[in-house]
């Protein structure tokens, strides 16, 4: 079984925290790099990298090949966990530590999104009410925004456990998938498919892949959509707690 972080925005942490996004989608490949095998036709080196599950192009021309490797989330399998990292802060007597150095399950963190662990009242269990329900609203004494891939394993409310995994090109995102995404339907389905809020713009709407579009390039850039790149998109179910605590390891 593998346990593995991943990062969400807080619209999207919104979204898991009301339990309406069911699904993500992230790139099936790195960076491409570029490579050379002998100009006399060997391709020893295009092979190893094929066996090690490289996607390798063809010859473009004597001199290189282009080569992308996969991603960690095409390791990814039904039955495996995830922790979710957010965006967060701690008391500000903490602003010097890095999150190394912070005392593990000793100090409160709050997330942008709203709620926090360790509050209090004691116990470390997530509290969506303290110090605050609503995003963006922190107690006098909350120290400096800290980005969500430096929030340590400790610190993660929401376990996701993978029901399902699927690779294919980004654009071919059903309205189905649309929904387990987090967008938000409007209205009934149009004949020709569903129709969802833009989830940066929601008075403007359209059918499901130009609104998961909009949402894409605004992660990744605006051409990132046009590429159509190979994505792993996984199914989840979410457990409302640590990865390590009980409930999580239950579930």
């Amino acid at each position: 079984m593998t346990d593995i972080p991943i990062m969400f925005s807080t619209p999207m942490i919104l979204a898991l925290l009301a339990g309406r996004k069911l699904m993500t989608r992230r790139l099936a490949w790195k960076g491409p790099v570029i490579f050379h095998d002998p100009p006399d036709g060997g391709d020893a080196l295009a092979s190893k990298l094929q066996r090690r599950g490289w996607n390798v192009s063809d010859r473009y021309d004597v001199d290189h090949r282009i080569a992308w490797p996969p991603s960690p989330w095409q390791k990814v399998k039904a039955g495996d966990r995830l922790w979710v990292r957010e965006e967060w802060r701690v008391g500000k007597t903490h602003d010097a530590k890095s999150p190394k150095d912070l005392p593990e399950r000793k100090c409160t963190i709050m997330f942008t999104a709203g709620g926090s662990m360790g509050n209090a009242t004691g116990g470390w269990t997530p509290d969506p009410n303290y110090p605050s329900c609503k995003p963006n609203t922190f107690p006098f004494w909350s120290g400096r925004r800290r980005a969500s891939m430096h929030l340590p394993r400790w610190g993660s409310r929401i376990t996701l456990l993978v029901n399902s995994t699927k690779i294919e090109r980004l654009q071919s995102i059903s309205d189905d998938d649309c929904f387990a995404e987090g967008l938000e339907p409007f209205g009934e389905r149009d004949p020709d498919g569903r129709i969802f809020h833009n989830p940066l713009q929601p008075n403007e709407c359209g059918l499901g892949a130009w609104a998961f579009g909009e949402l894409w390039k605004h992660l990744h850039g605006t051409e990132s959509w046009d590429a159509n790149p190979e994505v792993v998109a996984l199914g989840f179910s979410i457990v409302h707690a640590n990865i390590d605590a009980p409930e999580a390891l239950a579930a």
